[in-house]
C-alpha cells in the first residue's frame, strides 16, 4: 500500500532529515555534540543561535554548498551590544596593507582613547604608517601575535606584492616554504606587560588561522581588564574552541556571533564569522 504525503508534510520530513545530519555529521573531539549544545546555549541572542546553525552546517555537514548565509544587519565594529566607545584603549591584532577598520577604530575611539596596532607582516608597516599618520593616537607594533613568544616563521601569502589582499598566517604543512619569513612571536600577556599597558577596553583579532592560539594565550589580560571582543572565526571549529574556552575561565562574559559578507560570497572553504563578546557588568 501507498501512502501519499501532501507537499507540507515532505517539506516537514525533509527539513527533519537535514537538521539530523547537522546534529549527528561531527566526527572531531572539538565539535562533539555536548560541546556543540553548550556554545549553543552560551550565545545571547536569537540571531547568534540561528548564525551558529548556519555555521555548523557549513563547516561540519554534507550540506556545505546548500548552506544559507546568515549575514549580519550591521558591519564588523558595529555590533549593538559589543562596540567601541569614546575614550577606549584599542587593540587593533591583525591590520594587514588595509587600514579603513583601524581608521574607524581610531574615529570611534576619539582624541581621548588610543589605537595600538599589531601587525606580524613587516612588508605592510610602512603603507600602515602611511595611511595613518595623521592620527597622533596610534601607535603600531611589528609581531605576530600567538601562543608562545619567540622568533618564529610567517607566511606571507600568495600575493606577490603583500598588499591588502596579503593573509600571513602561522604556517603548516600547506603553505608555500618560498614566502615564508622570521617574524618575533608575541602573546597579548606579554606584550601587555612589556610595554605597561594600563588600560584596554576591547580587542579586534583577525590573524588568519592563529586566533585560537592567541586567545588561549591570553589569561591574565583577559581576567585583569575584561575588554569587549571581536574575534574573526573564518575556519573550522574556531567559534566552539574560542567560546568554550572563553567561558571557562568563568568572567562573566556574554556571547555573539555573525556572519559578515566577504569578498567571495560564494567561497565554499570558509565563510566570515565574528565571535563577539563582552562583559557583564
Amino acid at each position: 500500500m501507498m501512502i501519499k504525503i501532501d507537499k507540507d508534510n515532505k517539506k516537514n520530513i525533509f527539513s527533519k532529515i537535514i537538521e539530523w545530519y547537522r546534529y549527528h555529521f561531527f566526527d572531531s573531539v572539538s565539535t562533539n555534540k555536548e560541546n556543540i549544545k553548550l556554545v549553543r546555549k552560551l550565545l545571547k541572542d536569537k540571531y547568534s543561535k540561528k548564525c551558529f546553525s548556519s555555521y555548523c552546517s557549513f563547516y561540519y555537514s554534507f550540506l556545505r554548498d546548500k548552506t544559507p548565509h546568515c549575514y549580519a544587519s550591521f558591519k564588523e565594529l558595529e555590533h549593538p551590544k559589543v562596540n567601541i566607545k569614546e575614550g577606549d584603549v584599542v587593540f587593533d591584532i591583525g591590520i594587514s596593507g588595509d587600514t579603513e577598520m583601524t581608521e574607524k577604530m581610531i574615529l570611534l575611539s576619539g582624541i581621548n582613547g588610543k589605537i595600538i596596532g599589531i601587525e606580524a607582516n613587516p612588508k605592510v608597516l610602512n603603507k600602515i604608517k602611511n595611511n595613518l599618520c595623521e592620527y597622533k593616537n596610534f601607535e603600531l607594533y611589528n609581531y605576530a601575535l600567538y601562543g608562545y613568544d619567540g622568533i618564529g616563521v610567517f607566511d606571507l601569502g600568495s600575493t606577490p606584492n603583500c598588499d591588502v589582499n596579503c593573509y600571513g598566517r602561522i604556517p603548516d604543512q600547506y603553505f608555500n616554504t618560498e614566502n615564508q619569513i622570521n617574524v618575533e612571536y608575541i602573546t597579548l600577556d606579554t606584550f601587555i606587560e612589556k610595554y605597561n599597558i594600563e588600560k584596554l577596553d576591547f580587542i579586534k583579532i583577525d590573524i588568519e588561522c592563529a586566533e585560537v592560539e592567541a586567545i588561549k594565550a591570553s589569561e591574565k589580560t583577559l581576567k585583569k581588564f575584561k575588554p569587549n571582543l571581536a574575534i574573526s572565526c573564518h575556519h573550522e571549529g574556531y567559534v566552539i574552541n574560542i567560546i568554550k574556552y572563553m567561558n571557562s575561565l568563568d568572567l562573566d562574559y556574554d556571547f555573539y556571533l555573525a556572519q559578515m559578507q566577504c569578498f567571495s560570497a560564494e567561497n565554499l572553504y570558509w565563510r566570515d564569522y565574528i565571535v563577539y563578546a563582552t562583559a557583564r557588568k
